[in-house]
């Protein structure tokens, strides 16, 4: 995608997806079912940051994890659910319980 490309997210499953309440001790939810290839919406729907991991089940996250502010973010996972791909989100914030939301989908160039 060059500089000047805009991409539409088109979610999977009309948009259900999962959600995990992010508070000071972590917690972990498992990813939606995607496709190979597909992109994750993750939107911070509190108004804290959250930390998230990916990994498999026994993930946890920590503050040196990624920072999400509140708003959207789109996260593209390669070859999700091949081989050595994360099965698994887990939050943590510093702040008030954060709601976050995750949905599978793709991303078109238009």
């Amino acid at each position: 995608m060059g500089p000047n490309e805009l991409a539409l997210f088109s979610p999977q499953n009309g948009g259900l997806g999962a959600y995990l309440s992010c508070t000071g001790t972590t917690g972990r939810v498992a990813l939606p079912a995607p496709t190979t290839g597909t992109t994750f919406q993750i939107n911070n729907l509190g108004t804290d940051i959250v930390f998230l991991a990916f990994g498999d089940v026994t993930i946890e996250a920590t503050t040196s994890y990624l920072a999400v502010p509140p708003g959207l973010l789109y996260l593209g996972i390669p070859n999700a659910r091949g081989s050595g791909a994360p099965t698994y989100m887990a939050g943590i914030t510093t702040g008030a319980t954060v709601p976050v939301q995750i949905s599978a989908g793709s991303l078109t160039v238009v």
